[in-house]
This record gives structure tokens, sequence and C-alpha cells, in this order.
């Protein structure tokens, strides 16, 4: 049945709507776009998601945005997080040779094209991504699932994430590619020791002043 509801024009929007009504009633600071598809996803506090973007067994955490046109799967992402338009994290796997073929109907109960030749799931298809705070990713990203992405990281517009990014580290390129990192030693130290992100706002702005950052 929710597979006719879905192609009667203008149902899926109606679906949607009701859904983003039900989470803003829960998250008042919550500013959603229009046509958002939202399904099991946690908000913190002044969370922004941006038109026509899909969230789906998703946790966001305080101040966090994402922008236009992103589809997110099986996301865990911390605090001061921005995240350009366009992107797509956790798209799923496929095995590449523990089965006769590629194809979910092989090992995959989910029916994607409507079929499957299995009575159970007998690979994983999707594995959780998380993201660290004050992480900046720009448009068009594409992260493949199971990596992570640490604190304070930069991430290129256009990069494919193959690999974990580490704290600080600035990544770009198909797929990733190291390009340096933001901060020296020292710097980083102090960051992580400062724990900023998860003091209250009040306490951020002295810290951004005793650390001299402008």
């Amino acid at each position: 049945m929710k597979n006719y509801f879905t192609i009667i024009p203008g149902i899926s929007y109606f679906i949607n709507y009701l859904a983003s009504v039900r989470y803003k009633l829960i998250n008042k600071n919550l500013l959603l776009g229009f046509n958002c598809e939202l399904k099991n996803v946690n908000f913190g506090i002044y969370n922004s998601i941006g038109e026509s973007c899909s969230l789906k067994n998703s946790k966001l955490e305080n101040y966090t945005y994402i922008s236009r046109n992103s589809r997110l799967n099986n996301c865990k992402i911390g605090k001061f997080c921005s995240i350009g338009p366009n992107c797509q994290f956790g798209l799923g796997m496929h095995p590449t040779q523990e089965f006769l073929s590629t194809h979910p109907m092989f090992y995959s109960i989910n029916k994607q094209n409507g079929i499957s030749l299995v009575n159970s799931s007998i690979f994983e298809e999707f594995k959780e991504i998380k993201i660290g705070n004050d992480v900046w990713i720009g448009a068009n990203v594409i992260i493949l699932d199971g990596f992570k992405i640490g604190s304070g990281s930069i991430i290129a517009a256009g990069t494919i994430v193959n690999r974990d990014v580490e704290e600080f580290e600035i990544v770009a390129g198909v797929p990733c590619k190291h390009i340096k990192f933001r901060f020296d030693e020292e710097m980083k130290n102090k960051i992580i020791k400062s724990n900023w992100w998860n003091e209250s706002l009040e306490q951020i702005l002295k810290i951004k002043n005793e650390l001299d950052l402008n």
C-alpha cells in the first residue's frame, strides 16, 4: 500500500509535510526547508535543514546545519557542523567478491527492485558514519559508509571520502587526499583540551578570546 501512495501526485509532499510539522513541534528551534524527508532523526537545538533534504536513521547535535538537497543515512553528527548542498552520506554498500553477483537480490531482503532470492539479509549494506564537532563539509561531497570524520576537519567540495579523516585535517579530491592540517600540534591540543563545543555560548566566547582566534 505504501508504494501506491507514493506514486499519487502530491501525496509524498503531503506526507513529508506532516512529518516536518511533527518534528518542528518536538524541536521548537528547528528550521526546516520545503519538502524534507525525515525518518528516525534526532535533533539537538538550533539545527537547520535546507529544502529537499532527506535524513534517515541519523542524529544531529546542537547548532549543526545541512544545506539543500542533501541525502544522509545512518549518520551521527556532532555540534557546530556545516554541511553544504547536494551532499550524500551513507549510500549503502555492495559486496565485490563474497557472492555471485553484486545485485542486492542475492544478499538482501530489502527488495530494492521488488524481489529477493534470500530469506534473510546476509551482507551488511549500511554502516554508521560518525562526524565529529565543528566539521565543515563542502558542496557535492560523498561520504561512503562506515567512516569517521574527525572534529575540526574540512572536506573540500566534490570530495569522495573513502577513509577516516583525522581531527583538523583538510582533505580534497576523488578519492580524498590529505592537503594539510588546519593548525600545528600545539594549537590542536589546546583546542581539543578546551572542549569548547560542549560549553555554553558564553564560555565559548571566552575560550575564543583565550586562544586568540579571530
